[in-house]
């Protein structure tokens, strides 16, 4: 998987699985929703195969939740208003 794309079945925490994600599930985390997948990665690993692939797309999924979450702040903020 090249192009700092992280095999679903590489990672699991224990907050997937208390949302009820088995290991024997596909989860596409790198198409999941960006808070998604910054919450995961919040939590603690449970299983790692890769850890420099876990680090890169932890580091990947942080950047862009911390990039988006400014504008999401802003269009809630509007939508209240």
């Amino acid at each position: 998987m090249g192009n700092g794309a992280i095999n679903p079945n590489l990672i699991g925490t224990k907050r997937q699985y208390k949302m009820g994600y088995k290991a024997k599930e596909n989860i596409k985390l790198n198409h999941a929703p960006i808070a998604f997948r910054y919450e995961i990665t919040r939590g603690e690993v449970i299983l790692c195969r890769d850890e420099e692939a876990r680090l890169k797309f932890v580091e990947n999924a942080w950047n862009e939740y911390l990039d988006y979450r400014p504008i999401a702040e802003y269009i809630i903020r509007e939508l209240a208003a």
